[in-house]
């Protein structure tokens, strides 16, 4: 009867569902099934910790707490890597073990140095387009050694499987969680960057019409930047039929464009009027009382849809 193995996707398909004996130790391999689920332990733990940082990182805005994640991923690569290091060999064959160390190895350097670098980049990425910008690619730089780390180890498994003749069982679902998290950040992260010209262009105008030094330009960037961004939005698919998330996006830069064309120019003509009467008054603070109500409404379901979206997509990691 051959051994049972189970490919890599299988562990993250059922996100650690399996269960492997915590009593097989690396001096005791009694066949190369239990050498591989061994191995597979090691490898979970890893990515237990690396989706919980994932998951943490993207919707967290204090850069310490990110950091506290990241050297706990470290820390638990670093034990895996400790753990397969005293493996032996597996009857002459030490090819998996020795790969397994090698994509260990690249996966801390990822956590060490990518994403170190991306969380760096995490304070200030809301101050300007650029930032924001630089922010997702320096993540999805370290997202995607990630995925290549796992694709490796998967295919060092399979090999290891075919020299041993193991029976490969496959899953229907193909997709692990790390393919799917990458699928919603993409998708999400075009979305942020869709709304962000739209959105910071609208603080500033509003911010300076509190300081009385609104100008007609900052009005009319947002109704350009909007436009941009709508064109780009309405172009959007949904996201596994969710198409919520992308319409409230819609809804939020459509007001900011309403409100910057009507209310937004009334409220500039007044501001920069040296004498104002009760309609001018009464105009600007209809204006204020509409925006106030509006734009928190927006907001409040914009970032209630990011949740849900994520919430019914991304893999659930106990912490």
């Amino acid at each position: 009867m051959k051994n049972k193995y189970f490919i890599l996707y299988i562990l993250f398909s059922t996100l650690f569902s399996l269960n492997f004996s915590t009593k097989i130790f690396a001096q005791n391999f009694k066949n190369a099934s239990e050498y591989n689920n061994f191995i597979i332990l090691q490898q979970a733990k890893i990515v237990q910790k690396s989706m919980q940082y994932v998951s943490f990182s993207v919707h967290s805005e204090d850069p310490n707490k990110v950091e506290k994640k990241r050297a706990e991923v470290i820390k638990q690569i670093d034990e895996a890597l400790a753990n397969v290091k005293k493996m032996p060999d597996f009857n002459g064959d030490k090819r998996l073990r020795d790969e397994t160390v090698d994509v260990f190895m690249l996966s801390r350097n990822t956590y060490n140095v990518d994403f170190k670098d991306a969380n760096s980049l995490l304070a200030k990425r809301n101050d300007s387009y650029e930032n924001l910008q630089k922010y997702y690619q320096a993540q999805d730089k370290a997202e995607n050694k990630i995925n290549s780390a796992m694709e490796d180890m998967k295919k060092a498994q399979i090999r290891f499987a075919e020299r041993n003749k193991m029976q490969i069982m496959t899953s229907e679902k193909k997709d692990s969680p790390f393919d799917v998290i990458g699928r919603i950040n993409t998708y999400t992260r075009q979305i942020e960057l869709a709304i962000f010209k739209p959105k910071k262009n609208n603080d500033i105008f509003m911010k300076a019409i509190g300081e009385k030094k609104a100008t007609e330009n900052q009005r009319k960037n947002i109704i350009t930047e909007a436009e941009t961004a709508l064109t780009t939005l309405k172009l959007m698919p949904d996201f596994n039929k969710d198409a919520n998330y992308r319409d409230k996006a819609i809804e939020m830069v459509t007001f900011y464009r309403d409100f910057a064309t009507k209310e937004g120019a009334t409220m500039l003509e007044v501001s920069n009027k040296k004498e104002i009467n009760k309609y001018d008054v009464d105009s600007f603070n209809a204006a204020i009382k509409l925006y106030n109500e509006k734009s928190n409404k927006i907001i409040n379901e914009y970032n209630a849809a990011s949740a849900k979206i994520a919430k019914d997509n991304i893999p659930n990691v106990s912490e």
